[in-house]
């Protein structure tokens, strides 16, 4: 074996992590409302999408995931010089997936040329840790199914800390759980 292989393929992989999709330059993250926070704590996140400008391919929502960082699938090489978000049926809402809803259209005013995106929700009940917002997108890949839209190097806005419970939090979160 050559001796630089490992680090060529080290400093391949990092290529990957830092280059973005083509897809994840036209929808992605824009803003939330907090990077960090315990279950149950409010977030509002806003998505953009640079190529939603046609009203007839415009999308009434994104679906929305969260997933553990060191979890997140890898954009894949589709070309000499592209990379691709990967290729799915539908949007995730199995493990390591946690399905948060739909962010829908919003009537705001976008701070961008094309469209945003609003999700509100409470943040789940899951372990503590590093997790990022993954975008289901049908409309980014013709026939069935989508792309899913994530940033393996999850740096704000895209990330989400969850801490975990402590004390009366705690005690008042299993309370809830059971009513």
């Amino acid at each position: 074996m050559n001796p630089r292989s490992p680090f060529l393929a080290s400093l391949a992989a990092a290529f990957v992590l830092a280059a973005p999709s083509s897809a994840a330059a036209d929808v992605g993250v824009e803003e939330v409302s907090r990077f960090g926070g315990a279950p149950g704590q409010e977030v509002r996140v806003i998505v953009g999408c640079g190529a939603c400008t046609h009203p007839e391919r415009t999308p009434p929502s994104f679906p929305i995931s969260l997933v553990p960082v060191d979890q997140v699938p890898l954009p894949y090489r589709c070309g000499p010089n592209a990379l691709c978000s990967p290729r799915v049926r539908a949007a995730p809402r199995r493990a390591p997936f946690t399905y948060l809803g739909k962010a829908n259209l919003s009537e705001e005013d976008p701070r961008h040329a094309g469209r945003s995106y609003l999700l509100e929700f409470a943040i789940p009940r899951l372990p503590a840790g590093k997790y990022t917002y993954a975008i289901y997108c049908d409309s980014c890949l013709d026939g069935k199914g989508g792309t899913l839209i994530a940033n393996p190097t999850a740096r704000p806005p895209w990330r989400l800390r969850i801490r975990r419970l402590v004390g009366a939090a705690q005690s008042s979160a299993r309370q809830t759980a059971r009513a």
